[in-house]
């Protein structure tokens, strides 16, 4: 059993949890139950820190997309307000409910520092309050092998949990289960301190076919409307079937968001972006299909 104890700070602890204003984790997954069945993508994003209490929390914000099924989804981190402990390695969140004894404004989530088989207390819950370290291999993250952590909780009959962390990428795969539902999602691609892993493509549902009659040429036209706040659309056409792939830099060349990346038939269309959750500025979006690349420059002001 894990108690309070005394460690040394440890900064190759928190690169299992990297926290940091902008970091971004897209997760493909599926929901099941008697009710309701779906596939969705979870966005996660830290937008913002607060301190309370004399220490740095993160805000998490969370939205999801329904891929196939009924409207109903599982994510883990989902708008709530999280730090590590880099002496511990434990995860908080930051809670109105009962916490821990010795932090009752925080309930640990996970604890990294933790050895094979040691089990957690997770403070401030009634029904199977334990966790257990079941598995340190190490996980192939975007082609790299990354030591990783499987958490796991519940009574492993009527209802179990699972989150898998990944060393500089974070939780990696998550999972909820019961005799009534099912539910779990994997890590399809991230930004952490501002590089891009994988496919971040999230709000493939914001794309629209508006015209199957073939273009002539490959084109980007002006997003429409430009200033725009927050919402804006992009339109391009594709003269004939072509992996398209339409990306969204900010003024350092840095990735903000990948908003297609699939293969697409010939045809005109459109994307509603919402910019909501970034920063005033100057963006610049591409296009990239086959041979052809043009990239063009639009504003958010809020």
């Amino acid at each position: 059993m894990l108690s309070v104890l005394s460690y040394s700070q440890d900064t190759n602890i928190v690169k299992f949890f990297p926290l940091n204003v902008g970091n971004v984790w897209v997760y493909s997954g599926y929901y099941f139950s008697v009710q309701c069945q779906s596939n969705f993508k979870v966005k996660v994003a830290i937008d913002s820190v607060l301190l309370a209490n004399g220490k740095t929390y993160y805000k998490f914000t969370s939205d999801y997309r329904i891929i196939s099924g009924g409207n109903c989804s599982y994510g883990f981190f989902l708008n709530n307000f999280y730090r590590i402990d880099s002496a511990s390695g434990n995860v908080y969140r930051l809670t109105t409910n009962p916490g821990c004894t010795f932090s009752p404004d925080e309930r640990i989530i996970d604890s990294l520092r933790s050895r094979f088989r040691d089990t957690i207390y997770i403070c401030g819950v009634s029904s199977d309050p334990k966790k257990a370290l079941t598995d340190t291999s190490f996980s192939t993250v975007f082609g790299s092998q990354k030591e990783s952590r499987l958490f796991r909780g519940g009574n492993f009959h009527e209802f179990s949990t699972q989150n898998k962390y990944a060393k500089d990428f974070g939780v990696i795969f998550y999972e909820m289960g019961g005799m009534s539902l099912s539910a779990q999602g994997t890590l399809t691609g991230c930004v952490i301190n501002g590089i891009l892993y994988g496919d971040t493509s999230y709000h493939i549902l914001g794309l629209t076919n508006i015209s199957s009659e073939i273009p002539g040429t490959f084109s980007l036209s002006q997003n429409y409307p430009n200033p725009f706040n927050p919402g804006t659309q992009i339109s391009f056409g594709l003269r004939e079937s072509a992996f398209a792939k339409l990306v969204v830099y900010d003024q350092l060349g840095r990735v903000v968001e990948i908003l297609v990346n699939e293969e697409l038939a010939p045809g005109r269309y459109k994307y509603d972006w919402n910019a909501a959750d970034y920063p005033s500025g100057v963006y610049f979006y591409k296009l990239h299909s086959g041979e052809f690349a043009e990239t063009k420059k639009m504003v958010l002001i809020k």
